[in-house]
């Protein structure tokens, strides 16, 4: 048997780890001095209620090494295979800590994949994986094809403010004052396992419609599938949910709340998603 190991950056909801069978290993968050355990004890409205008050910038870190070899030793103890799919090595040491404890067990067979991606996204690749598991692929295989839908898929987020991403550093407090001031909205889209900026728009209702579009222009009326997250905005999230719905052949679509680690460095109100083609490539 494979089990699937996630982290909690997928955003992927309790209600579908506990149906595709996956186990989610929660981030750390610190505010301060005070340190949570995304999802543990900390939940998604107390999460966001201290990002919006709190006078300094919440910190995320990834799961030790200590913590995915717990979970890879409990998994493993009756010789089930580990496919463990993390978020982008671009964005965070996940996947160093998961390659050290698989090689702490290298007995085991334990796969580490980098989604170089996050949040729906990390879901998107997740949900593939437990569909194959369920058709009783072998591990080669999956490994294989989440290879090669990686390289399909495209993620798109659009912030709200500019203010969180300059108190992170990203850019300076004039880029973020003038941004604010033009009412400025950059379209973020991952290259090879980093956000970049695609677009800047004026306005955040455009920037949606324009990641829509780059959206269209690369999938055309293929069949897909897409996961839709936002950063406490869900009235948005449905709203952009059903323009997916409404624009694209979608087989399979669902919505997330995108958990600490997107919040904390794109702020309240970041929203976007993850879309690839529903038919899996043959890798």
């Amino acid at each position: 048997m494979i089990r699937i190991v996630v982290d909690s950056a997928s955003s992927i909801t309790p209600e579908m780890a506990h149906d595709l069978g996956i186990r989610v290993i929660p981030i750390k968050v610190t505010f301060g001095e005070q340190n949570f355990l995304d999802g543990v004890n900390l939940t998604a409205a107390a999460f966001y209620q201290r990002l919006r008050t709190s006078p300094v910038l919440p910190v995320t870190s990834q799961p030790s090494a200590g913590e995915y070899l717990e979970v890879f030793r409990e998994l493993t103890a009756d010789g089930s295979e580990v496919l463990c799919i993390v978020l982008s090595s671009g964005l965070s040491g996940a996947l160093l800590s998961a390659q050290t404890a698989r090689d702490m067990l290298a007995e085991r067979s334990i796969q580490v994949f980098d989604s170089q991606s996050i949040s729906v996204g990390e879901t998107l690749l997740a949900t593939a994986a437990a569909g194959m598991v369920a058709e009783g692929r072998p591990m080669a295989e999956i490994l294989s094809r989440l290879e090669a839908l990686r390289g399909q898929m495209r993620l798109f987020l659009v912030l709200d403010t500019l203010e969180y991403v300059r108190r992170g550093g990203r850019v300076s407090g004039v880029e973020a004052l003038l941004g604010t001031m033009l009412r400025i909205k950059p379209v973020v889209h991952m290259v090879e396992g980093r956000l970049s900026v695609r677009e800047k728009v004026r306005t955040k209702a455009r920037a949606v419609e324009r990641a829509l579009e780059l959206a269209e222009a690369e999938f055309g009326a293929q069949p897909v599938w897409c996961g839709v997250g936002g950063a406490d905005c869900l009235d948005e999230v449905l709203a952009l949910e059903e323009a997916v719905r409404a624009r694209f052949r979608c087989q399979r679509l669902w919505h997330a709340e995108a958990g600490p680690t997107i919040a904390t460095h794109g702020g309240p109100g970041v929203i976007g998603f993850a879309m690839a083609p529903a038919a899996l490539p043959e890798g």
